[in-house]
C-alpha cells in the first residue's frame, strides 16, 4: 500500500515529481478511503492493488468524483482540477503506449502536473505545458528521463505531454548541498529550493525539478 520513497530518520518522505513539494509525516496513515483508493496523509492516492493503467485512471476518477460529491476532497491530494485531468487522460492519453502498463496510484499533483507511480519503480509525469524543457539544456545534475512524448486534447495543442523517470530516494542535507553546488558550478541559479528538489538514484545525486535550475 505504501508507495513512498524509503523511510529517512523514522519519517516517511514521498516525492511528487516534478516540482511538487513532498510531505513529511511522522506516521503514514489513511486520511480517507473511497472505494478502491486510499488517500494518505503524505499527499498520495494509492490503489488497493496495481491495476492496468486505464482501469486505474478510471478508478481514481470515480473516487475523486465521489469525494467532490460528498464534499470531502479537502482530505485528499486530488480536487476538481484533477478530476478534469483524469477525464482528459481517459479520452486522449496515448492508449497504445500505456495500455500494458500497471498503475499504483498518484504520487503528486501540482498546478500543471499529475505524477503517477507505475510499474518498474517508475514515475509517470503528465504535464499541461512541456515547454519548460526548452528553457535550458539537460545537465548531468538533472534526473534522467526514460522516455517522453506529446499528445493533444480538445483544448490544448502542442503543449500537453508526459515523461517517465525512475523513482529516486531521499537525500540528506549534505547531499542536497552537494547537488546545489554542482548546479552553481554550471553557472545556474536555483529557485524554490527545498529538500524535495533532490534525490539519489543508483548512488548518484540528482535534481528532480528541472525548472528549479535557471540562468
Amino acid at each position: 500500500m505504501n508507495i513512498s520513497a524509503q523511510p529517512v530518520n523514522s519519517r516517511q518522505y514521498h516525492y511528487k515529481t516534478p516540482a511538487f513539494g513532498a510531505k513529511v509525516v511522522d506516521r503514514l496513515c489513511v486520511n480517507l478511503k473511497t472505494d478502491t483508493v486510499s488517500f494518505l496523509n503524505n499527499g498520495t492516492a494509492v490503489l488497493d492493488e496495481p491495476m492496468p493503467f486505464f482501469k486505474g485512471i478510471k478508478n481514481l476518477l470515480n473516487a475523486v468524483t465521489k469525494n467532490i460529491k460528498n464534499n470531502v476532497e479537502g482530505k485528499t491530494c486530488l480536487d476538481s482540477l484533477d478530476k478534469y485531468r483524469l477525464s482528459e487522460m481517459l479520452e486522449y492519453f496515448p492508449r497504445k503506449l500505456f495500455e500494458n502498463r500497471m498503475l499504483n496510484g498518484v504520487v503528486g499533483s501540482g498546478n500543471n502536473n499529475l505524477a503517477f507511480k507505475i510499474d518498474n519503480n517508475e514515475v509517470l509525469c503528465v504535464s499541461e505545458d512541456m515547454n519548460f524543457f526548452n528553457k535550458r539544456p539537460f545537465e548531468d545534475f538533472d534526473l534522467p528521463l526514460i522516455s517522453k512524448g506529446m499528445y493533444d486534447t480538445y483544448f490544448t495543442k502542442n503543449t500537453q505531454g508526459w515523461f517517465i523517470r525512475k523513482l529516486g530516494e531521499p537525500v540528506t542535507d549534505s547531499e542536497l548541498e552537494t547537488i546545489k553546488q554542482e548546479i552553481f558550478k554550471k553557472g545556474y541559479k536555483v529557485k524554490d529550493w527545498n529538500p524535495e528538489q533532490g534525490c539519489k538514484l543508483d548512488n548518484k545525486l540528482y535534481l528532480i525539478d528541472f525548472e528549479c535550475a535557471y540562468k
